[in-house]
This record gives structure tokens, sequence and C-alpha cells, in this order.
């Protein structure tokens, strides 16, 4: 419970924003894992790599609205909703708005729920006929003994 007595304060300004832009210089920082303490992103977060393409699609703070339409096929690919998809890219346009690095936005982009890992349908259906010829096979050596 907080002390009352005590005002409130921001305390992401100055020191996050320095960690971002120190980050940003790193070579390979784009494709790397990200962290912020108590938060990190992989490289195949669906969440990452929609922010980073956004990034390189846009211009200045600008996203063109063909850019917007395939990034945001690309979230729906990657199973972000049409809200989440939206979010990681008004995350990153109000980042560079701002001037500031992407790295340092990890902690917004973590608010976001990560789509579930599903089996594509393929893979479901290969284990669904898998199971039937393994239980057709045990029928027929019950048959036969």
């Amino acid at each position: 419970m907080r002390d009352q007595t005590q005002p409130l304060r921001l305390v992401t300004s100055a020191r996050g924003d320095e960690v971002g832009r120190r980050r940003a210089g790193r070579a390979g920082d784009i494709g790397s894992a990200v962290r912020e303490p108590g938060v990190t992103l992989t490289a195949n977060d669906p969440r990452w790599v929609l922010a980073v393409r956004v990034q390189e699609a846009l211009e200045g703070s600008l996203l063109r609205p063909e850019h917007r339409e395939r990034l945001l096929k690309l979230g729906r690919t990657m199973r972000l909703g049409p809200f989440d998809a939206n979010l990681v890219i008004a995350i990153v346009q109000d980042r560079a708005r701002r001037g500031l690095s992407l790295s340092g936005g990890v902690g917004q982009l973590a608010m976001i729920p990560r789509p579930a890992l599903r089996a594509p349908v393929g893979r479901r259906r290969v284990v669904w006929l898998t199971l039937g010829a393994l239980a057709a096979e045990i029928v027929l050596i019950l048959a036969i003994l």
C-alpha cells in the first residue's frame, strides 16, 4: 500500500529513454531479444516482429494506408487480432513521433497479450490421420488375435 503523504510521480522518462537510445545504437538490436527490467521480447515474438516491420515502413512518424493494410494482414497471419495489431502500430508511431527508440518501448509492447500458439490446420490434420491409422492398426491386430 502506498504512503498517502508522498505524492505520485512518473518514473519512466529520462532513464528509460537513455537506455533505449543506447540499445538502439547496438548493431543487431532489432533482431535480438530486447529486455527491460522484468520484460523480455524475443526476436520471434509476433508483437516485436510486427513492431519492427512497422518501424521499417514508417516515413518519419507517418504510415501510408497501403503499408498499414499490409501490416494488419501480417498481424493476422501471426494471429494478432485487429485491435492488438493496430495498438502495436500506434505504439511504434507514437515513439517515432516523440523521437524515441523502438527498443525503449518493450514494456508497452509487452502489455499487449501474446497470441496463443496453435498448430496450423495442416499439422492438426496429420495428427488426426496418424491417430486414426494407429487406432485402425490396433483394431486389426486385435481382430487377428
